[in-house]
């Protein structure tokens, strides 16, 4: 009987903690999006601490994660890292490749913004190859798009603006397939900007042209009014 009311006893204080630990991370990810960046850090930090050693290791990698993202957004890219990298390696141990496949985009991201562009190379091959792995749902695909798109980005930052060009077409490719007009249309005024620069004039109008033909109505009849203010 003893042994049970001790099971119990730890069976309710792990309950509990489960509950605050998860309490205080979505406080954490709501000062996150908020742009309270010192609570967010704060409360993800408790998060973490709380959920140390429980069972619930997949709130704790969240929390984790909007540690590193609170810290990154304040431009402290040591903490960030340290914070991501934790995550990182809980969503390995967990088998979350989608999970893992995202914190290894904004490891990457991280790595880009401090010029460390091997390791940030190395954190978008990581994800694009867990991706392949993974069956081809529209989260999965937006994801590669995304991954592919900051992949693009990371070969301009390199002084290589033609080796972009394949993943921008890629990502555009798939925004195409998803319907996401968004990311489209900013893919193809990438990929013109590009084909321009390098005297690729009609491939540079072509992408142009697409881009303006996914725009919605409202926003070109916005562009025209503008275009009328001009003197002739």
């Amino acid at each position: 009987m003893h042994h049970l009311e001790s099971a119990l006893q730890i069976f309710t204080a792990l309950q509990v903690a489960v509950g605050v630990g998860r309490s205080l991370a979505l406080m954490g990810e709501i000062h996150r999006t908020q742009g309270h960046g010192n609570r967010a850090q704060a409360y993800s930090q408790a998060a973490a601490t709380v959920l140390e050693n429980t069972p619930a290791q997949r709130d704790r990698a969240q929390a984790l994660t909007c540690l590193g993202l609170a810290h990154w957004a304040e431009q402290d890219c040591a903490q960030a890292r340290q914070a991501l990298e934790a995550a990182l390696h809980l969503y390995q141990s967990l088998k979350a490749p989608f999970e893992e496949g995202r914190v290894l985009t904004w490891l990457g991201q991280v790595y880009a913004g401090q010029r460390e562009f091997m390791f940030a190379l190395a954190c978008y091959e990581a994800t694009l190859d867990l991706y392949l792995l993974l069956p081809s749902t529209r989260e999965v695909e937006w994801q590669t798009a995304q991954v592919l798109t900051r992949l693009g980005y990371l070969c301009e930052q390199t002084g290589r603006p033609e080796l972009a060009i394949a993943p921008y077409q890629d990502a555009l490719e798939r925004y195409q397939r998803l319907g996401d007009g968004v990311g489209g249309r900013h893919l193809a005024r990438c990929l013109g900007r590009l084909h321009e620069d390098q005297g690729r004039f009609t491939l540079a109008l072509d992408y142009y042209q697409q881009a303006l033909a996914d725009m919605p109505s409202a926003t070109l009849t916005q562009l025209s009014l503008r275009c009328d203010d001009f003197p002739a």
